[in-house]
């Protein structure tokens, strides 16, 4: 088993299917570090097969900690990216993006609805 694969499956076992916050702060940090390194290599593989599978549902991951996290990941790597695919990645910060985004505006509004009066 080759380098990607066995990120594949790191990140199958310590991203996705970990419900602990810590590790899976750190596990997006590894595989951060190590999708950065091989970007060159083999950038839309990485995109196609590690983060758009794990990272699809960024906008309703409930902590915020591994959110911001994986934001950050999304962006640093989108700062070297030269394929199209990069455009699948922005799609992902848009769903974050307008999910809390809703979610201000909610409870804004409820907060207005809900204020006593003078």
């Amino acid at each position: 088993m080759g380098w990607f694969e066995n990120l594949k499956c790191f990140a199958d076992r310590h991203y996705s299917l970990e419900n602990r916050v810590a590790l899976k702060v750190k596990a997006l940090q590894i595989i951060a570090n190590i999708c950065l390194l091989g970007r060159d290599e083999a950038e839309e593989k990485l995109i196609d097969r590690v983060m758009l599978p794990h990272l699809k549902h960024l906008d309703v991951e409930p902590d915020t900690i591994v959110r911001q996290t994986g934001v950050k990941f999304i962006v640093d790597y989108l700062m070297g990216v030269s394929s199209k695919k990069g455009h699948d990645l922005l799609q992902i910060l848009e769903k974050v993006s307008l999910f809390y985004n809703n979610i201000i505006n909610v409870e804004s509004t409820s907060s207005l609805t809900t204020s006593q009066p003078y």
